[in-house]
């Protein structure tokens, strides 16, 4: 049997506790055994991996705590977290860096956060089994910051969830009962997303019947909200949006527009992929790294360039098709399958399967 940290089921499934969300059914779904070990006051739903409820704290301290005491009853278990930190002192751990963000960008964090995630993901890194990562970016920033052994470290990559990946529909997006056009952006609104720089460029632009939609919700571990005042009548605060919700908005957009200034791998351009919406990615090394050539680049840091990007997309309909048909290719290199598969591997490799 393999245990996996379940604290992220206590967390809006998007982002990261996506990934392990996604990790936990493909890897039930596979046959492999699993128990996901949560918090006993995570809400009781339907889940589709088996879930056993233990302990009575919350956040950091249930997982140093009560995970570490559940699992040292069961004689040397192996124990996965794919949402990032783990109980520190359990050494048959398989635990999860996304990216070192809070290490490269500290102020872009809130002085608990980074104080937290500074003193305990080397730790956890140096006593762990294996570690575990998204993209071959974020391994090399993890063997260069943490002096990690590279062949310590498996890329095991993200992929877009089920209920974004429909077949292509055409119907959609030139539905002529849909008649608002609009760029469209998706992430928590901190500040590596870049949100001020990209309303700045858009606006910019002063177009007439083009809107920016803007769909997440702002962080709270973020030293600042990363937001400004945009209140303005070509902008659209969506919030948090159903699975459903955002794969309309993605089928619609005229393009998706993700400027980030840093990733460790960047999940939304595929999933704008998967739904046939040309992208507009930052000039960065993970997103190249994700996105290859099915996407337009921009300097994130020049508002000109991001507003030139933005204006090319709009105007080049064939670039837009060009880029549509390279982003049904390039999706087709993440899988939650093939995940699953490279962690089989992992664990045949490490003794544990």
């Amino acid at each position: 049997m393999i245990y996996i940290n379940g604290r992220f089921l206590t967390h809006h499934i998007a982002g990261i506790p996506r990934f392990s969300y996604e990790m936990c059914r493909a890897m039930s779904r596979s046959g492999m055994a699993i128990t996901v070990v949560a918090p006993f006051d995570t809400p009781r739903k339907d889940y589709p991996f088996p879930v056993e409820y233990y302990g009575k704290r919350k956040s950091h301290l249930w997982e140093q705590v009560d995970l570490y005491c559940f699992m040292k009853r069961k004689n040397g278990a192996l124990l996965i977290s794919f949402s990032g930190l783990g109980p520190v002192l359990y050494k048959n751990h398989l635990p999860t860096i996304h990216d070192l963000s809070f290490w490269r960008y500290p102020e872009w964090f809130s002085f608990s956060y980074t104080l937290v995630y500074k003193i305990l993901t080397p730790i956890l890194a140096r006593k762990a089994v294996s570690v575990l990562t998204v993209s071959q970016f974020s391994k090399n920033e993890i063997v260069d910051l943490l002096k990690i052994k590279e062949d310590k470290v498996a890329v095991i990559p993200d992929a877009v969830p089920p209920e974004l990946c429909p077949k292509q529909n055409e119907t959609d997006r030139n539905n002529p009962e849909w008649k608002e056009r609009y760029v469209l952006m998706v992430s928590a609104r901190d500040r590596r997303k870049n949100f001020s720089r990209t309303v700045e460029a858009f606006l910019s632009l002063n177009l007439e019947n083009i809107k920016l939609y803007i769909v997440g919700d702002s962080g709270t571990v973020f030293k600042e909200k990363g937001m400004i005042d945009f209140h303005h009548p070509s902008i659209k605060l969506l919030g948090r949006v159903s699975d459903e919700d955002l794969s309309f908005y993605y089928r619609r957009a005229v393009f998706f527009a993700y400027p980030s200034m840093y990733e460790g791998f960047g999940l939304p351009p595929i999933e704008a992929m998967a739904q046939g919406c040309p992208v507009l990615a930052s000039d960065i090394e993970p997103l190249r790294e994700v996105c290859g050539e099915a996407a337009y680049y921009c300097n994130p840091k020049d508002t000109s360039s991001i507003a030139e990007g933005m204006k090319t997309l709009l105007t080049d309909n064939a670039l837009r098709q060009h880029l549509i048909k390279a982003g049904y290719r390039q999706i087709k290199n993440y899988d939650w399958e093939l995940s699953t598969q490279k962690i089989q591997t992992l664990l045949a490799k490490i003794g544990y399967l």
